[in-house]
């Protein structure tokens, strides 16, 4: 529908057909369409200044717009507030399939440790994208990944972004975890009152360790099999123990 050229006394007059020549006869037959809103509107009585854009509200970010209909009752509309963008963070995972790589969406503001610590109360699975699979020739657009197949995970972020610093006074130590396929050996921040067996008691099932070599029982930290892994996420239901090195 287009605006007739041949009006005057309204402005805002649409004809289904544009040979008809009628004149403003159909305007009522054929009103200015309205506005069309996904959201909640409310009707604001007096008002009638049509796109008048009010102030934001803080405390959800949202706006709010007034518009006028064709009989001339003014509407007030909210628009939803959008969420905040998901980071993308690529990282290895471990599973007993092998190697697994792909992309985890994480709020912006939360450590990743945190995004996998928190999820446990909830889903058993995390959401895990752009997924290549050992011995796939294709990457999986997505894979529902059980939590409990999870042995490590190795992000590819910086320290401050895995995880919260800890509030009190911890110094490094060096730990191997003894896993079913090997043993990781590490450096692993403990408070410094602390054993490793407290330590280890109040943080739950996720520990972070940086430094590591992952290498078969049996080898060597130089041996062909043995991997380098600057920080590794390590699930403690899927290890045998956690020794401190000698």
């Amino acid at each position: 529908m287009r605006e007739s050229p041949w009006h005057s006394i309204k402005r805002h007059v649409y004809h289904v057909c544009t040979s008809c020549s009628t004149g403003n006869a159909i305007e009522s037959e054929n009103p200015a369409p309205r506005h069309r809103w996904e959201t909640d509107v409310q009707e604001v009585p007096g008002l009638r200044n049509q796109g008048q854009l009010l102030s934001c509200a803080a405390s959800n970010k949202s706006w709010r717009q007034l518009i006028t209909t064709p009989n001339g009752e003014a509407l007030m509309a909210t628009a939803v507030p959008t969420a905040p963008p998901l980071r993308q963070v690529t990282a290895e995972v471990l599973t007993p399939v092998g190697w697994m790589n792909g992309t985890f969406r994480v709020p912006p503001q939360q450590p990743f440790l945190d995004f996998l610590i928190l999820g446990t109360l909830g889903a058993q699975v995390i959401k895990f994208t752009r997924v290549r699979v050992p011995n796939e020739p294709d990457p999986i657009p997505f894979v529902a990944l059980s939590r409990e197949s999870v042995i490590l995970v190795a992000p590819t972020l910086s320290k401050e972004l895995i995880a919260a610093e800890d509030g009190g006074f911890t110094r490094a130590r060096e730990v191997a975890c003894l896993l079913s396929v090997g043993v990781l050996r590490g450096s692993l921040d403990v408070l410094a009152n602390l054993r490793l067996s407290d330590d280890l008691e109040r943080r739950g099932h996720l520990i972070v360790l940086r430094r590591c070599v992952l290498a078969p029982y049996g080898g060597t930290l130089n041996a062909p099999t043995a991997r380098s892994l600057s920080t590794v996420i390590v699930n403690l239901s899927q290890a045998i123990g956690v020794s401190e090195s000698q």
